[in-house]
């Protein structure tokens, strides 16, 4: 029989769908996608949305 070897547990942080989704967002307008698109891709219904949840970017 097979010694079992002991190993330290290592847990992955925590990541949700959104916080997926935000991220990828970010980087797309980062990268300086027009923000109507990133409007459509994330589904809100006016561009202010997209604005004031993404306007973090503007100042880097």
């Amino acid at each position: 029989m097979a010694k079992k070897k002991v190993r330290r547990v290592e847990l992955l942080p925590r990541i949700s769908a959104n916080n997926l989704r935000h991220t990828a967002c970010t980087n797309m307008a980062r990268q300086g996608m027009n923000i109507k698109v990133l409007q459509y891709l994330m589904g809100h219904a006016h561009s202010d949305v997209t604005m004031d949840v993404y306007n973090h970017i503007a100042g880097r």
